[in-house]
């Protein structure tokens, strides 16, 4: 029986890059092309530990590298807050909020610097598969954008280069 070949890999192909823009035009994420936009309503497949108590996903994308067999998700939301509230607070209620879905974050880098918070934290819950993220978040008035690149804890290093590229492109307008 002939051997089936794949003829080219995404990471073979010419990429160029898109934009998201918030439908409020105050904030901007550039990323590669070969990231396939999802239904915002199938993030709901995604890992319950990975999404954000009261957020609105805005933008859902994912991406696989088929010779490493890796797959990675890049989730954007944005979340309203009710009162002036600190990174520092919103990190606690994030681990609060997977506490009581029976998961856990590891923080392992957490940076504040002005309005920006720049997250570096796995996610593990027992019976699932552990998740790893890069995530940036941008306090705005009373709204905090996040963005997010998130894999499996053993492909991390796959998306790694590519995961600070879209974080470093992240701004406010």
């Amino acid at each position: 029986m002939p051997k089936a070949e794949i003829p080219f890999t995404q990471e073979e192909t010419a990429v160029n890059k898109k934009q998201f823009l918030s439908p409020d035009g105050k904030f901007k994420v550039e990323y590669s092309s070969d990231w396939m936009a999802m239904d915002k309503d199938s993030v709901s497949n995604m890992s319950q530990e990975t999404l954000k108590e009261g957020a609105t996903t805005l933008f859902f994308a994912q991406k696989t590298k088929i010779k490493e067999m890796a797959f990675a998700f890049l989730l954007i939301q944005e979340l309203s807050l009710e009162k002036e509230t600190t990174f520092d607070e919103i990190l606690v209620k994030m681990q609060d909020d997977l506490k009581t879905k029976g998961g856990e974050m590891r923080v392992v880098k957490w940076e504040v610097k002005n309005n920006i918070a720049l997250l570096e934290a796995g996610y593990k819950k027992q019976g699932s598969v552990d998740f790893y993220s890069e995530e940036k978040l941008f306090l705005f008035e009373k709204k905090i954008y996040l963005v997010g690149i998130f894999s499996l804890e053993n492909d991390w290093g796959k998306f790694k280069a590519e995961a600070d590229e879209i974080l470093n492109s992240a701004q406010l307008i």
